[in-house]
């Protein structure tokens, strides 16, 4: 016996300076001699443990657990925490479950097999009772900074984005330089719409990490859908020089170009993709943009041997479908197309379900009338302001309905700039909700105007010295009320569009925001734009006199200068010919109208649904009641 110990201790010796081939051969002696040794058995298994071979280790342990049990003897705890482990790392997450739950019965203090069981849950998608375990973890030690990281990343799967921003937060105020954490929560502050803030986030990831290309590859495509596009190509062009050869770099330096307007390049760089990874999905949607002319048939005929070839994640499908739509449009087989643009909606769809995002009609509804409640009267908007400054113009209205014409047009004169559509009054409301109950309870004065000076000063990073700035997020109909508030003197312009084109405009584009999750459903579009005009028309009725202007898309089309002149002097700006040269403007343009934009005015939108026949029938009639004879919104 004792000498057998003192093989053991030498063995120890050994492992513990690093030499593992002759421990373990010292290891194996002891247990050839001594089968049931639980320390022999429990070091070779942590010998194994090192050497990352993870079976055998989980084995070795297991028999040195049952061993001490034989000899009466009281395992160690870390013996079933090691074994958990072990098995953790072999992919064996039942039985790594099981040891850690034995681990909590025999020591329900150690933090470290809670957190391990959290893990273990975690990898077995029991998300909930995972985000219990890292709770309570938390709980115990408010210091542990991978409880909270990994509370993050449960509730981020378990689509529960909220929760798990505020959680990855707190592993960055915990650990300033916890990478992994910066990298997970800008993503989702990008899916919350906190589209500025993120940037920043992924800023210091990259500070983090510099080489990590996939994360400033997504940094450039936020900057994109920032509408920072140049920035997003400064970003770029390092990795491309340094990897030019990357298909995911290339493709995101092909929607730079697109949405700087050079389709040339940007088809171009994206049939050098296709040639080379023709399963890259949403490459062949990026090329059929840009690719006006060219073989659609061969091209239609290439998509679909993709889609053919195997089963595919469902946003890649969608973008392939969506593809195979904008190559019949072009070939004006209509009713092709809208075959496929069904079908696309229908995997977008369901990709966003996955996602936990739902387009909630009750909800829509409950925030309309709650909005109604607290804007009633004109008399609301004569307390406190945040400032008299006239620099923005909110430009709003359904999406698809004429609101990049409006911004192309008007930040076209000299002393104009057009921001996009800017996510500053969302997020502004959000932040309002969170710390003072916003819209149950109004925005103090002091909030008002530090909403306002942000505000103002994200539209000078636009062009510090236009006069007046353009932001036409649509979305910021629902905020009239508030944005009044805000700015008194700004001015709103409201755009409306026949609504049977516009929500078809709406079903047929490949958005990629969450919040447009209704586009995706016919029936649920017509909801959105009976929800969107029971709104304006409260808007209307309530607004001060002279505060917002409401333009038809097809007049536009019908009359450019005569509209142009009536956008320019509502601002209060004089007249500039630019105006009507707003398709030789290069500013980048990050939305769906980024194409139109750059050609002069066309009527071809006008009653397009009609290309389609019956099959758009079902919105033509839930939506007929809002068109009059003539084919105009009836207001």
């Amino acid at each position: 016996m004792a000498i057998a110990q003192n093989k053991l201790a030498s063995a120890w010796d050994a492992h513990q300076k690093g030499k593992l081939p002759a421990a373990e051969k010292q290891y194996r002696a002891v247990i050839r001699s001594q089968p049931k040794n639980p320390d022999a058995l429990y070091l070779l298994g942590m010998l194994c443990f090192d050497t990352e071979r993870w079976e055998m280790s989980a084995g070795f342990i297991e028999r040195a657990i049952r061993a001490a049990g034989a000899a009466k003897r009281k395992v160690d705890p870390e013996w079933r925490l090691a074994c958990g482990s072990a098995w953790q790392r072999a992919d064996e997450q039942e039985k790594a479950l099981a040891h850690f739950d034995k681990t909590l019965e025999d020591a329900p203090e150690s933090l470290d097999a809670l957190f391990c069981r959290g893990t273990a849950l975690q990898s077995l998608e029991r998300l909930e009772e995972a985000t219990e375990a890292y709770k309570v973890t938390l709980d115990r030690d408010p210091h542990h900074v991978e409880a909270a990281y990994n509370i993050g990343i449960t509730l981020r799967d378990d689509k529960k984005p909220e929760i798990a921003m505020k959680a990855l937060q707190k592993t960055i105020l915990l650990k300033p330089d916890h990478a992994e954490a910066y990298e997970a929560l800008a993503p989702v502050m990008e899916d919350l719409g906190w589209r500025e803030d993120a940037l920043e986030i992924y800023r210091r990831a990259i500070e983090l990490q510099p080489d990590k290309i996939k994360l400033i590859t997504s940094y450039s495509r936020a900057l994109t859908t920032a509408n920072k596009v140049e920035e997003a190509e400064t970003v770029l062009k390092p990795l491309l020089e340094k990897y030019p050869d990357a298909p995911f770099l290339q493709a995101q330096f092909a929607s730079v170009r697109l949405y700087q307007g050079d389709r040339e390049t940007a088809a171009k760089i994206a049939s050098g993709i296709v040639e080379r990874f023709p399963k890259t999905a949403g490459v062949h949607y990026t090329l059929a943009q840009s690719e006006r002319e060219g073989d659609h048939e061969a091209r239609i005929a290439q998509i679909k041997t993709v889609l053919a070839d195997g089963e595919k994640e469902k946003e890649a499908e969608s973008a392939l479908e969506f593809a195979l739509a904008t190559r019949y449009e072009a070939l004006k087989k209509h009713e092709e197309a809208f075959g496929h643009y069904v079908r696309a909606n229908a995997r977008k769809r369901e990709a966003l379900e996955d996602r936990g995002v739902v387009y909630k009609r009750e909800a829509l509804d409950a925030r309309g009338n709650q909005l109604k409640k607290v804007y009633p009267e004109p008399e609301i908007f004569e307390g406190p302001t945040g400032s008299d400054s006239e620099m923005p113009v909110f430009i709003v209205g359904m999406p698809r309905s004429g609101t990049s014409l409006t911004e192309q047009i008007l930040a076209s004169h000299p002393q104009m700039a057009g921001a996009g559509e800017l996510s500053a009054i969302g997020n502004a409301i959000k932040r309002l909700r969170d710390t003072l109950g916003y819209p149950r309870n109004p925005p103090t004065e002091k909030a008002l105007k530090v909403i306002a000076q942000l505000y103002l000063q994200r539209l000078r990073e636009v062009d510090a010295n236009a006069l007046r700035v353009t932001d036409k997020m649509p979305g910021n109909f629902n905020h009239l009320g508030l944005i009044t508030r805000i700015f008194p003197k700004a001015k709103i312009i409201h755009c409306r569009r026949n609504p049977i084109d516009n929500c078809l405009s709406c079903f047929i584009q490949n958005f990629g925001a969450e919040g447009l999750s209704w586009s995706f459903d016919l029936e649920d579009a017509a909801h959105q734009y009976r929800d969107y005009h029971r709104l304006m028309a409260h808007w209307r009725e309530i607004l001060p006199p002279g505060r917002m202007l409401e333009i038809d898309y097809e007049e536009t089309v019908a009359d450019l200068e005569g509209q142009a002149r009536k956008l320019v002097d509502f601002v209060g700006m004089e007249w500039d010919d630019a105006c009507l040269s707003f398709h030789e403007n290069k500013r980048a343009v990050v939305t769906a109208s980024h194409d139109q934009v750059r050609r002069p005015i066309y009527n071809t939108s006008v009653g397009r649904w009609k290309k389609y026949g019956p099959l758009v029938m079902p919105l033509v009639d839930a939506l007929s009641d809002f068109v009059d004879e003539s084919g105009k919104t009836a207001i």
